[in-house]
């Protein structure tokens, strides 16, 4: 047995030790991750995928191509000349537990009581002729 020689097998053909080839090799920068990924999305459109969302329960959600809102007024504040940002705001002026959601309020949306009232009339909307 001592003259046998130990074969090592490449599991994908080639030799051992031998690199892959410039079309072998798979791009791992964050562009190239990002395109493989929207077109395998892409390739599932219209398949269902189910989730296991616990123990007991799944979720079954069906690819779509957009997911975006169905009217561009919805989120139209690009145009607006109103300027985002904190002026004039103290943290010590609200509750320790909602100081964060009115700082995420104000940072948020220009204006978010127009907001809320314009997403509320969407989906009242949406329910009326569903």
């Amino acid at each position: 047995m001592p003259n046998e020689v130990l074969a090592v097998v490449d599991p994908n053909g080639g030799m051992p030790g031998q690199l892959p080839t410039a079309s072998e090799v798979v791009q791992s920068d964050y562009a190239s991750m990002k395109r493989r990924a929207q077109e395998k999305v892409a390739s599932m459109i219209g398949t269902e995928v189910i989730i296991k969302a616990s123990n007991n329960h799944v979720m079954t959600w069906t690819v779509v191509a957009n997911h975006g809102p169905d009217c561009a007024d919805i989120l139209g504040e690009k145009e607006s000349s109103v300027v985002c940002g904190l002026k004039d705001f103290n943290s010590k002026d609200y509750t320790h537990c909602t100081v964060f959601a009115e700082l995420f309020l104000k940072l948020a949306f220009k204006d978010w009581k127009a907001k809320v009232q314009q997403l509320n009339t969407a989906i009242a909307k949406m329910w009326k002729n569903y």
